[in-house]
């Protein structure tokens, strides 16, 4: 039998063979041409560093360098630094720049947010602060060493403050300016309670609260003059708002006033809406207008004369029973004690025909007897009308809430 004879696409020559090969392992693997170099590889990105970077000239000037403690090497500072408390540790961070860069801030984080709640060491570094910062007071809402806290005449209600004093704790006197106001926050009223004497019963003006400062608000000349004292051992806060024409063109008239946003209390206001910032009612009945006492009280002031352009009767609300005893026996009375239904504030109306006209309102705060009931008074004091607060929790003039409030003398 003949052989057979094999096809000669089956038997590829050995050149052909190993150029198929070849070209196998070159689709798995990529070329590269010899002057290519192989690409670094990425590095990570580096951690946020929770300290602050010094320049070339501060770290060559800085004399800490010098001292024993920095000239060891790092390790070894670690090392020692470890066996430090926790408190000691954050206060050795504290005391230069060069040990703040060197130790960093890892442990600051035993004294913020939630952990000193379950670590509890803010007492030890409290007590380290107050011996460094004699007068200064460290703050657990916003971490912060404070200085001693200002009068009213001085204090200003910015957004630090707010974090440590919280939503409802500063009394605001119109207008707060950048130069000028009066703001109460409740540690003012703490103070006084706990400084005071045997001669409480009835004292001279406090001057914790004494406060004078004069703007101009549009047409209008504005002064606020505040003072405090004890009276039959209530704590009294007294302001009296002064208002006079700037202009002369002609006396003071009662819509000048009505017009400003006056507030006596946190329920006492000449405004007619809601202030800026604060959302529409989504319903009708959701619209509570403000009550008519204060407006009422201004313009029955004022001669007749003088009582024009003032805000309508249907602009507010309809008065409450004792509003409406109030409306009709103080009318055109100027020595007629008003008094607010919802916290311990009355006040006093009288206009001064002299100079161009001027209104002059005494209006008297009472913080009770002991600190207890002031800490009661103080919340029917603070106006609360945020939107995102309920109705119940609300505390101002479009959301008066009916409370018992206690009489107490002015004299």
């Amino acid at each position: 039998m003949p052989p057979v004879r094999r096809s000669k696409r089956l038997q590829p020559s050995q050149p052909a063979e190993a150029a198929r090969q070849t070209r196998r392992r070159d689709s798995r693997t990529p070329t590269r041409a010899p002057l290519d170099r192989p690409k670094p590889a990425r590095k990570k990105a580096a951690s946020k560093q929770t300290f602050p970077q010094r320049s070339v000239s501060q770290t060559s000037t800085d004399p800490n360098e010098s001292s024993r403690l920095f000239r060891i090497p790092r390790e070894l500072l670690y090392e020692i630094t470890a066996h430090l408390p926790p408190a000691g540790l954050a206060c050795l961070t504290l005391t230069c720049k060069l040990a703040l860069e060197t130790l960093g801030t890892d442990s600051w984080a035993a004294f913020r947010g939630r952990a000193r709640l379950y670590h509890s060491p803010e007492g030890s570094l409290c007590n380290l602060l107050a011996r460094d910062l004699p007068g200064h007071e460290y703050c657990v809402r916003c971490e912060t060493a404070h200085p001693p806290l200002k009068p009213p005449r001085g204090h200003r209600c910015t957004k630090y403050t707010q974090s440590c004093f919280g939503f409802e704790a500063t009394i605001d006197s119109w207008p707060q300016t950048e130069h000028g106001g009066y703001s109460i926050v409740w540690p003012h009223i703490q103070q006084t309670f706990e400084a005071r004497g045997a001669d409480a019963v009835n004292s001279p003006p406090l001057e914790l609260f004494e406060g004078d400062f004069s703007i101009r608000a549009g047409t209008v000349n504005y002064r606020l003059i505040s003072s405090a004292r004890w009276i039959d051992r209530n704590l009294v806060l007294e302001q009296e708002y002064r208002v006079s024409s700037a202009v002369t063109k002609g006396p003071l008239q009662a819509a000048d006033v009505t017009s400003l946003p006056l507030r006596v209390c946190a329920h006492l206001t000449t405004a007619t809406a809601p202030p800026k910032g604060q959302p529409a009612p989504r319903k009708a009945a959701q619209a509570v207008p403000n009550g008519p006492l204060l407006t009422h009280a201004i313009t029955s002031a004022f001669p007749v004369s003088l009582r024009r352009n003032v805000p309508a009767s249907k602009t507010f609300r309809a008065p409450r029973p004792s509003e409406e005893t109030q409306m009709t026996e103080g009318e055109g009375d100027p020595g007629f004690i008003w008094r607010c239904r919802s916290c311990p504030t009355k006040f006093k109306v009288e206009y001064v025909s002299q100079s161009g006209g001027e209104l002059v309102v005494r209006a008297w705060y009472s913080f009770g007897k002991e600190v207890y009931r002031a800490v009661d008074y103080w919340k029917w004091f603070v106006r609360r009308d945020h939107e995102n607060l309920g109705r119940t929790k609300r505390n101002s003039e479009f959301y008066v809430p009916s409370r018992v409030v206690p009489n107490f003398a002015i004299e």
